[in-house]
């Protein structure tokens, strides 16, 4: 999916719920 470019949004998406 995000394989195409290195998007910072997945990784923040991830951060953000792993944090909550």
């Amino acid at each position: 999916m995000c394989r195409h470019f290195p998007s910072p949004f997945l990784l923040a998406r991830h951060d953000t719920r792993r944090a909550e």
